[in-house]
């Protein structure tokens, strides 16, 4: 009868003892990665391109509110049946560039709130959210003007009040660039030019 042949020894089993352990430390902590002052330069000049769109944006949505208190204006004036009850023209007319200043002010402070955490009671972004404030300044008066609460001297001012939203929210935008130059100097000014001559 023929012998079994003897059952094979597994590798594993013949191989002598590595000599390796493993090691279970903490993987060392990988140093912050430090930008470059380049690449701070090129996000910076970024932010500030999207700034300068987003202020021209601005202009447009003041001119085109002023535009619309022309077209009321000359329709007050040309026809004196026009169809409001007394004092509410000027309501409106007061209330036309205070809410394109809202509107400008709240994309601006929407704009600015991830780069500029932190940063909310700095001047630029105070200066945004003016026209946010404005724009209620500007409902009170009217309520109060209605109620008779408050003098007659004051009307002349309501209106300087209402096209400062738009004008500030530009300034907020120039604000943000560094130093004082030239260009961020004759944006404040021209900005401020419409609610002087107002």
């Amino acid at each position: 009868m023929a012998k079994k042949p003897a059952p094979k020894r597994s590798t594993a089993a013949s191989r002598p003892p590595s000599s390796y352990r493993p090691t279970y430390e903490k993987p060392r902590a990988s140093k912050p990665v430090v930008t470059s002052e380049a690449a701070q330069a090129a996000q910076q000049g970024l932010l500030q391109l999207t700034f300068g769109r987003h202020a021209h944006g601005y202009g447009i949505v003041g001119a085109v509110a002023f535009l619309l208190d022309a077209a009321l204006l000359f329709a007050i004036v040309s026809n004196p049946a026009f169809p409001f009850i007394g004092g509410l023209p000027d309501f409106i007319l007061w209330l036309i560039p205070a809410a394109a200043g809202a509107f400008a002010s709240l994309d601006a402070v929407r704009l600015k709130r991830e780069p500029y955490k932190r940063h909310y009671l700095s001047r630029h972004f105070v200066a945004s959210a003016m026209g946010m404030i404005l724009f209620f300044v500007v409902a009170a008066f009217i309520l109060l003007l209605s109620w008779g609460l408050l003098p007659l001297w004051v009307l002349p001012w309501v209106y300087p009040l209402t096209v400062l939203g738009v004008p500030l929210t530009i300034m907020s935008m120039a604000m943000t660039w560094q130093g004082l130059g030239g260009r961020k100097v004759g944006s404040m000014l021209l900005a401020l030019l419409l609610p002087i001559l107002m």
